[in-house]
Formats: C-alpha cells, sequence, structure tokens
C-alpha cells in the first residue's frame, strides 16, 4: 500500500477539478453532515496545476465500505503519486474536523492517507494568524516535508464541499467509531527510519 505507483489517469471530461481561488464569492456556509451526491472520479485539488499542489481522487469502491484514492503531490521539494485506501465517510469526516478547525473548535486536523507515510494536514497557524493546508511526509531516511498553502475563507469552504462530493459514505455512529479506530491504528505506526538522522 505504501508503495509509490506511475500516475493515475483519466479521460479530462471526466473529472471535476476544483482550484483553490477560483470560487468567486463567500458561500452562506457549509453544512459538513448534510448527505450529498457522490461524485465517481471526482478530484479534490487544493493548489493549482501544475505548480504547487496537492490531490486526491477516489478510484474504486470495494467492498467492506472502502475506497481506493489516487494521491498526487507535486510541490517543489515534493513530488510522487501514492495509492491510498480509505473507509468511506473518511474524507467526510476530514470535512467535519476542517470546519471544526475554521469556527475555533479545534487547532488542527489530519487525514492520514498511507500510515507512517503520508497524511493531509488543516492547522491554524498562529503566527500567520490563518488556516494552513500542509502535506506531512516520512520517507525512508524518516525526512519531513512539509509545504504549506495558506486558505481563505472561500477557500476552507470550497475544500469542505469539495470533500463531501468525493466522498460516498455516510457517517453512521459505527463509521465514526471505525474511522477513530483506523486513526488511533495510524498513529501507532512507527514512521520508517524514525530516529535517524
Amino acid at each position: 500500500m505504501s508503495r509509490l505507483f506511475s500516475a493515475f489517469t483519466g479521460k479530462k471530461e471526466d473529472i471535476l477539478e476544483l482550484n483553490i481561488g477560483s470560487v468567486s464569492g463567500i458561500p452562506a456556509g457549509p453544512t459538513p453532515d448534510s448527505p450529498k451526491a457522490y461524485v465517481p472520479d471526482h478530484k479534490f485539488l487544493v493548489g493549482k496545476e501544475p505548480g504547487a499542489y496537492a490531490s486526491l481522487q477516489v478510484m474504486e469502491q470495494q467492498a467492506e465500505d472502502r475506497m481506493i484514492a489516487a494521491v498526487a503531490v507535486s510541490f517543489l521539494f515534493l513530488k510522487g503519486t501514492w495509492q491510498a485506501q480509505l473507509l468511506t465517510g473518511e474524507l467526510r469526516r476530514f470535512a467535519l474536523d476542517i470546519d471544526k478547525v475554521r469556527r475555533g473548535q479545534a487547532v488542527s486536523t489530519r487525514l492520514t492517507l498511507v500510515p507512517g507515510i503520508l497524511a493531509f494536514i488543516v492547522y491554524f497557524d498562529e503566527k500567520q494568524q490563518m488556516i494552513v493546508f500542509a502535506v506531512d511526509y516520512c520517507g525512508p531516511l524518516g525526512v519531513h516535508t512539509v509545504p504549506t498553502l495558506p486558505l481563505n475563507p472561500t477557500e476552507i469552504a470550497a475544500v469542505i464541499d469539495s470533500l463531501q462530493t468525493a466522498d460516498p459514505g455516510e457517517l453512521t455512529e459505527e463509521r465514526m467509531r471505525q474511522i477513530r479506530n483506523r486513526a488511533a491504528a495510524a498513529s501507532s505506526i512507527p514512521r520508517p527510519g524514525a530516529g535517524k538522522i
């Protein structure tokens, strides 16, 4: 699962893209817990292609309410593609947690994509006094690369909406418990090369 794979492909016309910064006007406010239609092959994208961006695209729904996603990251010091296995509802849970960061009810949230290797993070940066999107990466030598993109209120709303659109799952109590258990297990996996210089 943590192995790099070559790039994922898809017809351009079949992919809905979210280019952060291209949304006009400030929405009245999303309702992260409301059901929304799942859009197959929807691409969650933060940043702007072909410059600095991170994206996630659900490629396949599997049995037992799991989904396979292709994750691509392209920053100056970090470029690559990964395959991630997520529980349905996990992107919706991330959207809910981002909304908590936006409302000041939480300082940060993370979505583990490849345990011990790759995660998306949204947090409030006290120095910049704004909410920031980051990618946490740990390679074989234990080196972390965390490129960051500041998000304004309109962009945060678009991120929340895009995550919901990409996820076919519902957030039942049982599913929330499974997501919490998966997150706890992912955080207990030692990072490769941890402690090495």
